[in-house]
């Protein structure tokens, strides 16, 4: 099965199963950008209250943007981490919950984040 706006030829995403966080981030940040992705992760949107026209269709492409985000990274993180995320059904709003996406050193409980300006997304690890 082919998923919207990735080739059968697209490599596999990198899985983050709580090990080698650093290389994992490497990866996502990379591919989040290729999808012309990131600045959207860095950045989030905010909800126009009364929207024009060209506003609506704007946000609508923010919007399908936004759910492409969160559709990657749920899709690159092992099943015991997702359920850690499982709950945002935006991207943003999964930033801005501050839903740890990273991998948390149980012994010093120090959290690595895949971070851009003001948004992160958090995975802890168990």
């Amino acid at each position: 099965m082919a998923v919207a706006g990735f080739s059968s030829s697209a490599p596999l995403l990198p899985i983050f199963n709580g090990e080698k966080y650093e290389w994992w981030s490497i990866k996502m940040k990379t591919l989040l950008r290729s999808q012309e992705l990131w600045d959207l992760v860095e950045h989030g949107f905010a909800d126009v209250l009364e929207p024009t026209i060209e506003e609506k269709e704007r946000l609508r492409e923010t919007k399908k943007n936004d759910a492409k985000a969160l559709f990657i990274i749920q899709q690159a993180v092992h099943e015991t981490i997702f359920s850690r995320i499982a709950a945002a059904t935006t991207f943003t709003n999964c930033s801005s919950n501050h839903i740890k996406a990273g991998m948390v050193n149980s012994t010093e409980g120090v959290s690595r984040r895949l971070k851009g300006h003001d948004s992160e997304i958090a995975i802890s690890k168990t």
